[in-house]
């Protein structure tokens, strides 16, 4: 919020400079985030009289003019309005404009120009550039004078942010407030060009009138008076349109201007309807809820829908206004307009907040609405409104309608000065806390001087924020001064909190990856809901995505249901960025919709905790010694096998997809000890699986611009943060044995299918409880073996751990393997 040095200075008397008011704000928690100088573009530019005007020789469109301002300049110009004995914006040498752009003495088409004529453009003080300046005559007496002094444009603009609790700082009277309040030197007073004339001296029979649904579960205040014969022609004075240039805000007529000025000035919003537009019944207007069907075209051209949940103001038409946000285009006031009504309404925050947003609408008024409007002065506040336009733009005024809703006795807070001494480590006396409560303009039910610990506060309308004694010693603390609270080194024993097993585990496993070169990331929450549907894949069938209300933008629509997209564009801008090895890996929260297509009282979202990484690129980082191998789906497996707390399997996905590969993916099944044993974190595939890994589909690598091959895991945190089972066996002492067995198999024949039918019915074979590991480490295709046909090469180490094997051992046990692998339909043993 822009406020204005000299604005401000109306409503206090001090001696303080800017920068002084301004290190007061911000240390009492009003930040004041830069003083902005109003002439700081404007040095060395002076008020200049053209004594005459030839043309350029060498130019068709240039002119050489003989300037006198503090002395007698030349200046070759090309503005068409320029003319002899006008009295125009001189920037001499060396003056630097809002463009940065430094004056210089230089020669123009072989002529020497000593300076610049200016524009409002590049002066900054507006986009008009068309032509120069040209002042009125009556600066005759002004000629070399400054002109920032000529166009008062030597103000110090405080830009301030408020906290949004503060919904009292938002206006240049609630500034002063608070600063006199925070300093003794600081005294508020009430400024005297502010009209504050009885209304009812004025009123005038016929001109009554009625609103219904003024109610106090719509507003804490209401008021509202119709006017007849105003005159909105013209343009506003030039005093008003100055300052609503000083508040960052442009003319647009003397009504409009008067109830901007009103609502920066006192953070008083209003709304003037045009009288004649508004369709008169019994009650000339009607607050009430808006319906699903109704729609309104807003004063800044925005047609809305869907007015459900959102408080109209609306005649017998339908709504004219959204209450506390913005009015509407039908009733807007105009030049034509004559009679009107004004409304200015205190409206409860939680019926305006986030309905702006909802509606995508920028609303001054909406943002002081949802934070609060103080209730106790709307009435001198809208006789100030109502005098300013009868001031500026006459007419008739009627019968005030003023209607009230709120508690006139106050909020009040208990408040022990032992408890805030203790918390602040401090020893306020009581003449203190009298001074501060009195400065804050907060009532003192009891006498603060006497023996009684506890009293209670009463709090004034427009401190919102003030709800418990928390906030009270808040106050305390920031009027006292937070620099005048000593600094002390707090004493006792400060015990470090226990760390459970999943948190070491996640250390761990954040340790394992860092130290295997994977980087980790901190990815955004929200995706793009098409990605977040294309990895729905691998959760449940009725699984739906969580869509953000009121996203940030269309890109952070719907919550991820997995992280690895949010990933895989932080690769693709690495690999842009000719990263050649690129490893990544998060450990975040999916979100998913467990129950789509209930009512919404019953849908119920859940969250995965998840370790996802990715990789891509050299296997390892390119030297002499080792070949440029790219990493695979294999060293992806390792990692996971390494992390896992128990042996694991990688069974096929049954889920048809588009993101993985369909021949290099699978889903992480952990292998169970025991029948009876419980697995936690099977979250993917319909509670089949703890995640999934494999090689990213290369349609998608294409569509995301990735490099090929692209490995992706995800798996579960609930499960890989379980402790580690450690099992310790003796040392066997006797040999192993490896046979290696080679089969004929269809060339379409997974691999897992064969490995899977022995592994199953192993330990139930007759002659098989000798193996230890079955294990494929060769695939051959050729011309010497049979059309469509591969052989597939399995490993078989077996050991006993009481005796060394004989053959005939080996052979039943191999025996056994055969049969189990020619289960499987078109495999044979390769003789």
């Amino acid at each position: 919020m822009l406020v204005s040095e000299k604005i401000l200075r109306e409503w206090i008397e001090t001696k303080l400079s800017a920068d002084e008011l301004a290190e007061i704000l911000t240390m009492g928690g009003i930040e004041v985030e830069e003083v902005i100088s109003e002439d700081k573009w404007l040095k060395s530019v002076l008020v200049g009289k053209v004594l005459s005007v030839k043309a350029h020789p060498n130019a068709d469109k240039l002119k050489i003019c003989k300037v006198l301002v503090d002395e007698e300049l030349q200046i070759v110009c090309g503005a068409p309005n320029v003319r002899e004995g006008s009295y125009v914006v001189c920037a001499k040498v060396g003056a630097v404009l809002s463009n940065k752009l430094k004056i210089n003495s230089s020669k123009i088409r072989g002529v020497v120009s000593n300076g610049m004529l200016c524009s409002e453009k590049e002066l900054g003080l507006s986009d008009d550039g068309e032509g120069i300046i040209v002042l009125e005559s009556n600066v005759a007496d002004k000629l070399g004078a400054q002109i920032s002094e000529v166009l008062d444009k030597n103000d110090k603009i405080f830009n301030i942010k408020p906290t949004p609790n503060r919904a009292d700082c938002f206006s240049v009277r609630g500034i002063a407030r608070d600063l006199s309040a925070m300093s003794e030197s600081i005294t508020l007073k009430y400024p005297a060009n502010l009209k504050l004339e009885n209304m009812a001296l004025n009123e005038v029979e016929g001109h009554g009138h009625t609103i219904a649904g003024v109610r106090s579960n719509v507003c804490h205040a209401f008021a509202s008076i119709v006017i007849e014969g105003v005159n909105n022609q013209g343009s506003s004075p030039e005093w008003l349109v100055h300052k609503l240039n000083k508040f960052g805000q442009k003319s647009i007529s003397p009504l409009v201007d008067i109830s901007n000025y009103v609502m920066f000035l006192l953070g008083r919003p209003s709304h003037i309807f045009d009288l004649d537009k508004i369709y008169k019944k019994e009650q000339i207007l009607e607050i009430r809820e808006g319906n699903s069907t109704e729609k309104l075209v807003l004063l800044n051209g925005e047609e809305i829908e869907n007015l459900a949940d959102t408080i109209v103001i609306a005649d017998s038409t339908g709504p004219l206004a959204l209450a506390g946000i913005m009015g509407g285009r039908s009733t807007m006031v105009t030049a034509d307009t004559t009679n009107i009504l004004v409304e200015s309404a205190v409206w409860l925050p939680a019926l305006i907040r986030g309905k702006a947003r909802r509606f995508s609408v920028i609303s001054e008024a909406a943002s002081r609405f949802e934070k609060g409007v103080d209730p106790e002065t709307l009435d001198t506040d809208f006789e100030v409104i109502c005098n300013l336009i009868l001031e500026l733009a006459g007419g008739t005024p009627g019968r005030i309608n003023f209607e009230t809703f709120f508690d006139k006795n106050g909020k009040r807070v208990t408040f022990s000065k032992k408890r805030c001494n203790e918390m602040l480590g401090i020893n306020i006396t009581n003449a203190e806390f009298n001074r501060i409560f009195t400065n804050l303009s907060f009532k003192v039910a009891n006498n603060v001087s006497s023996n009684s610990d506890a009293f209670d506060v009463v709090v004034p309308f427009y401190r919102y924020d003030i709800e418990i004694e928390e906030d009270l010693i808040e106050e305390v603390a920031r009027i006292h001064g937070y620099d005048d609270i000593p600094a002390t080194i707090p004493t006792g024993v400060i015990e470090p909190g226990l760390r459970n097993a999943p948190m070491i585990n996640t250390e761990r496993i954040r340790d394992y990856l860092t130290a295997v070169s994977f980087f980790e990331i901190i990815g955004m929450g929200f995706i793009e809901k098409e990605l977040a549907e294309r990895f729905l894949f691998q959760h449940n069938k009725k699984a739906n995505t969580v869509n953000v209300l009121n996203p940030i933008s269309v890109h952070c629509s719907t919550m991820r249901t997995s992280q690895i997209p949010g990933m895989l564009k932080i690769l693709a801008e690495n690999h842009r960025n000719q990263q050649e090895k690129i490893n990544l890996f998060e450990i975040g929260n999916i979100f998913i919709n467990s129950s789509s297509g209930m009512p919404k009282s019953n849908q119920s979202i859940i969250q995965h905790k998840t370790l996802s990484f990715i990789g891509c690129g050299s296997r390892y980082q390119q030297q002499w010694g080792l070949s440029n191998d790219l990493l695979d789906f294999y060293d992806i497996k390792m990692i996971i096998e390494e992390l896992s707390p128990t042996p694991i399997n990688i069974e096929k996905i049954k889920q048809e997809n588009d993101v993985l590969h369909p021949g290099r993916s699978g889903m992480i099944v952990p292998k169970l000890t025991t029948r009876k044993t419980k697995t936690v974190g099977l979250n993917f595939f319909n509670e089949e699986a703890v995640g999934f890994i494999g090689e990213l589909h290369p349609q998608l690598c294409s569509d995301l611009s990735l490099p090929s091959p692209t490995i992706v895991c995800e798996v579960s945190m609930d499960y890989l943060s379980q402790e580690r089972a450690i099992n310790i066996t003796g040392v066997v002492r006797f040999p192993v044995v490896r046979r290696d067995l080679a089969f004929l198999a269809d060339e379409n024949c997974p691999i897992a299918t064969i490995l899977k039918a022995i592994k199953s019915n192993l330990q139930q074979t007759k002659g098989c409880s000798i193996v230890k590991k079955v294990t494929p480490f060769d695939v051959y295709v050729g011309e010497d073996l049979p059309e469509g046909k591969k052989s597939i090469t399995f490993s078989v180490v077996m050991q006993d751990p009481r005796k060394t094997l004989e053959e005939s051992e080996l052979e039943v046990a191999c025996s056994g393997i055969v049969k189990l692998a020619e289960a499987v339909e078109g495999v044979n043993i390769r003789t």
